[in-house]
């Protein structure tokens, strides 16, 4: 997966920049206090092989897993590149223990 930097823009003048990697053209992974989170991004500016990115909060960030390391990113997201989305909710996120999710469907 390519690294990539996402802008995280904290409000007002205050942001701090990530060190991700790029899931597909316009979602990104990075890990934070130990935990993985996969989030929409965009990209704002690319010269050469470096690219810019920012998150899009209109969108939710999905915690992904805890206590990963940076080598088994690649196999996370191919597990979840490979799986349908009923796949997830029932092998996933149904088997998480204490954890209530809301859904929302438009």
């Amino acid at each position: 997966m390519k690294q990539i930097a996402i802008i995280d823009h904290m409000g007002g003048i205050d942001f701090h920049i990530i060190a991700g990697h790029l899931a597909d053209c316009n979602h990104a992974v990075y890990t934070q206090d130990g935990r993985l989170f996969l989030v929409r991004v965009e990209r704002v500016y690319q010269t050469g092989q470096d690219a810019l990115y920012i998150e899009d909060r209109s969108t939710a960030v999905i915690t992904l897993a805890s206590g990963t390391s940076s080598s088994q990113l690649t196999q996370i997201i191919a597990r979840l590149q490979g799986m349908t989305a009923w796949d997830w909710l029932t092998q996933e996120a149904l088997t998480f223990h204490g954890q209530q999710y809301d859904f929302h469907i438009i």
